[in-house]
């Protein structure tokens, strides 16, 4: 099998996707915290609620995505430079 330009492109999709691991994370921790001064000063709770609310519209918004953000120009000077290495 050759390896061509679309293979290059699905690796650079891969390694460029955003991971969500550690927002998924510190929604969780803040949900907790809420939780908690919510139940103690309910006024309080604003504060952490929307933290909450941030960081899950910030991991849908990254789940959402659907391409990758990559210039053509940048793609292609890429490509050139794995062209020159491997041949």
């Amino acid at each position: 099998m050759r390896w061509g330009a679309e293979h290059l492109y699905y690796e650079l999709a891969r390694r460029q996707r955003p991971k969500t691991g550690c927002a998924v994370s510190a929604l969780i921790f803040f949900s907790i915290i809420t939780l908690f001064v919510l139940i103690k000063v309910k006024w309080l709770a604003l504060i952490p609620l929307m933290v909450v609310i941030v960081l899950a519209r910030s991991v849908w918004r990254t789940k959402q995505r659907k391409f990758i953000l990559l210039e053509q120009k940048l793609f292609d000077s890429l490509l050139q430079t794995w062209v020159k290495a491997h041949g």
